[in-house]
């Protein structure tokens, strides 16, 4: 099996983004001075660094997924539970899509850069990370890309009880330095999804908004909301458009062990 769904692509890629779990996080001591604010960037990696230091953690996660295609239209919902080890980098994924009626089980595991997705009773193996999208990788093309937009006021950062909020915009995502980060999953996502050209690098988001909660004392991750709308157009005159959201909660450490599935 070389492809995974749309949803689960984009989904392991919001997942690993800006988390920081499944890599080593180089202490960057990031310290709070007095009178002088943290900047976003600088929460995310103080989030980053004590996420890293856990041995693991459980999340839900709810995401509904609208496809437009000409007439087409379909509706997808999805409940998963998300277990994720740090060392050695493990994730464990299981839930219930549903469309309409028609409601299909979900199950992932990533152990040692592979994937493996269980179909009806059998796991097969599905693709393999190689060093372009490792998240380890990935986390460090979006902290620079971080970096340089937060000047340009693209992130922003405020308060809301005792959270930090990080607010990604849609001016952030529409930017040389963060689209070809997305535009990386957006084509993993589509290969050999259908016989259509899609004209990835032309692909436009008519909607973005992504939130990150991080505790202010202990600056563990809590959880995050995406919604967003993007199309795409093809070779052939036909546009792709997805609107999706999706909300990730952080339920407490996980402690136990993920292998490769056994058949």
């Amino acid at each position: 099996m070389k492809r995974r769904s749309f949803t689960m692509v984009l989904f392991l890629f919001w997942i690993t983004l800006l988390i920081g779990c499944n890599q080593e996080v180089s202490s960057t001591n990031v310290e709070q001075k007095e009178g002088q604010a943290l900047t976003a960037t600088e929460v995310l990696q103080k989030s980053a660094e004590t996420m890293n230091k856990e041995k693991g953690f459980i999340a839900d996660s709810h995401q509904e997924q609208k496809v437009h295609m000409g007439e087409m239209e379909q509706s997808t919902t999805t409940e998963m539970e998300i277990k994720v080890v740090n060392h050695p980098a493990a994730m464990h994924i299981v839930g219930e899509s549903k469309q309409g009626e028609t409601k299909t089980p979900v199950e992932m595991v990533i152990v040692d850069g592979q994937t493996y997705v269980k179909v009806g009773d059998k796991w097969i193996e599905g693709g393999k990370t190689n060093e372009t999208d490792h998240p380890t990788a990935r986390l460090e093309k979006t902290k620079q890309a971080l970096a340089s937009l937060e000047e340009n006021k693209a992130v922003k950062m405020t308060r809301e009880g005792n959270f930090y909020l990080v607010e990604i915009t849609q001016d952030a995502v529409e930017s040389e330095h963060f689209k070809p980060l997305l535009m990386k999953e957006v084509e993993a996502a589509l290969e050999n999804q259908s016989d259509k050209e899609w004209q990835v690098e032309k692909m436009k988001f008519n909607k973005y908004n992504q939130k990150i909660w991080i505790d202010d004392k202990t600056f563990k991750y809590v959880k995050q909301w995406v919604e967003y709308s993007l199309t795409i157009p093809s070779k052939n005159n036909d546009t792709l458009q997805i609107d999706l959201r999706l909300s990730l909660n952080i339920k407490g450490p996980f402690d136990g062990k993920i292998e490769k599935p056994v058949q």
